[in-house]
């Protein structure tokens, strides 16, 4: 049971870990697919900075822009340039990775060289035939570097929208796999441990409620956790009320017995298993019961309560004291016949004995008397001395 816990604890924990894989590489994949996204926007920028600077040049020409905008757009054109080749923290940008786009960009440095050039310059109608010449070229070229990046940008998002399905198949797989390997049979497992549970508990419920006994599980702080049938009736007999969970149990101490109560359910609440006998005159009644404190374990061996049996030994008892008074009366018996039967039996036989005195005195008939009489009275003294052996041993018997 143990084992196959664990085994449906690693299956969890693997199909967690998928879940987490897949987003860190989904995310990951996405952030790339951002930062291409990023390239691409620069890299269609740089075509319209490439017409831009050319427009300004021409406006230049005619006088109707400043140098100095003319500047700031060459920079900003020269920079996003050298920015897609090498890379710029400030930009937020990383170096292009497709080697064909790279190697055109590479191509087209000097371009921007030969821009920058002329920009400086006096501008001539001949300076700006060079530089559209060159822009034009360069925007061919860029159109080709946005072709490029594009393409690779549509082969990584569908690389990512093949991944993520395959990684969702596999999750799913693994879903399925643990369930039919792993948490089903746990299940299974656990709902056969909960029938014998139940069945033990059921069990254990009729074997309990089919005694006589009484039965209360008490807690250590004397809440009723469970009773059985014997005891719900009994309570109700002897006290006028139902017994319910959770009730208190000091309830149904009987008064004058709080202290034997305490002491013995602390004792037992100690380890030990505690018996006494108790007569219950209350109410009307006059019965003699058996009170025993179980101390109640968990599987962990834990004490977590205890068990208060009470059995009725009212026939048992009585029929002992009955008993005791017989054996009281039998030795008054034997009392009286060894000191108020048996002493003159005794005088009477020392009496006679001193009569043999005087045989020579009686005729034969009187002598034949006496001798019965001699008899008679050692007789009478062997019964009684035999009834006193016999009451004495009862009585050390008992």
């Amino acid at each position: 049971m143990h084992l196959k816990k664990n085994k449906y604890l690693l299956g969890a924990l693997i199909t967690i870990g998928v879940l987490i894989g897949n987003q860190i590489i989904i995310q990951f994949f996405l952030q790339k697919n951002t930062q291409d996204s990023k390239t691409i926007n620069l890299a269609g920028r740089q075509r319209m900075l490439s017409q831009k600077l050319n427009l300004q040049y021409l406006q230049r020409l005619s006088g109707d822009t400043v140098n100095n905008t003319l500047l700031k757009t060459l920079n900003n054109w020269q920079k996003v340039h050298y920015a897609l080749i090498n890379g710029d923290s400030k930009l937020n940008i990383k170096p292009i990775e497709n080697n064909k786009a790279l190697l055109i960009l590479a191509n087209q440095t000097p371009k921007i060289i030969l821009a920058g050039q002329i920009v400086l310059q006096k501008p001539t109608l001949n300076q700006n035939k060079i530089l559209s010449k060159n822009q034009a070229q360069f925007l061919i070229a860029m159109d080709n570097v946005v072709n490029y990046l594009e393409d690779a940008a549509n082969k990584k998002l569908l690389f990512i929208i093949y991944l993520e399905i395959f990684l969702c198949l596999l999750t799913v797989t693994l879903i399925v796999l643990e369930f039919y390997l792993f948490y089903k049979p746990f299940l299974r497992e656990q709902k056969l441990t909960l029938k014998k549970s139940e069945s033990s508990e059921s069990k254990l419920k009729a074997i309990l409620n089919s005694t006589t006994d009484s039965n209360i599980f008490i807690s250590p702080d004397f809440k009723v956790i469970n009773f059985n049938n014997a005891a719900q009736q009994s309570i109700k007999v002897f006290y006028g009320k139902e017994i319910v969970f959770e009730q208190d149990f000091k309830e149904f101490i009987i008064p004058g017995t709080e202290d034997i109560f305490y002491e013995e359910f602390a004792n037992c609440l100690k380890g030990e298993i505690i018996s006494s006998e108790y007569n219950f005159k209350k109410h009307g009644f006059d019965i003699w019961f058996c009170n025993t404190y179980f101390p109640v374990y968990n599987n962990l061996n834990q004490l977590i309560g205890v068990t208060f049996n009470s059995t009725n030994i009212d026939t048992r008892k009585k029929a002992e004291i009955k008993i005791e008074e017989q054996l009281c009366k039998l030795k008054d018996i034997a009392w009286q016949q060894s000191h108020l039967i048996r002493s003159p039996v005794v005088n009477i036989l020392g009496l006679t004995k001193l009569l043999g005195d005087k045989l020579n005195l009686l005729n034969d008939d009187e002598n034949e008397v006496y001798t019965k009489l001699i008899q008679e009275v050692e007789r009478l003294d062997v019964i009684i001395t035999d009834i006193v052996q016999k009451a004495t041993n009862s009585q050390i018997g008992n």
